[in-house]
């Protein structure tokens, strides 16, 4: 008789197994078609994010673009500007030593015209 119910026992212990390991697969077929799921999410998401990124990247490179120009143009204003003041400089200068060498020959002449009405006052 132990020898029928051995096998029967073997039997009944695998079939618990079995069950057990049944019970075990359906918890981590299911773990598992959930962190499917939720790598999916997450791989959506990081596109999601990746393509947002390079919007913005792409934004703030065209705004640095016209940003750039912006500042060209004002640059070459400003640089337009100062040359002709520059020049407006320059220019005075060059009227204003003209006019001191004027000043200096008429004082000459002044100097000399005196001089020589002096010179004819003192002749009897």
């Amino acid at each position: 008789m132990v020898v029928k119910i051995k096998p029967l026992l073997k039997s009944a212990e695998a079939e618990k197994e079995m069950d057990n390991l049944k019970v075990e697969f359906l918890k981590l077929k299911e773990v598992f078609a959930k962190s499917e799921t939720w790598r999916k999410e997450l791989e959506e998401n990081m596109v999601s994010l990746l393509q947002e990124n390079y919007d913005l990247q792409l934004h703030v490179q065209a705004i640095l673009i016209e940003e750039r120009a912006t500042l060209d143009e004002i640059i070459a204003k400003l640089t337009k500007e100062k040359k002709a003041l520059q020049e407006a400089h320059q220019q005075t200068l060059d009227d204003l030593q003209s006019e001191e060498d004027k000043v200096n020959t008429l004082t000459k002449a002044k100097a000399k015209l005196e001089q020589q009405a002096d010179d004819l006052e003192r002749v009897p």
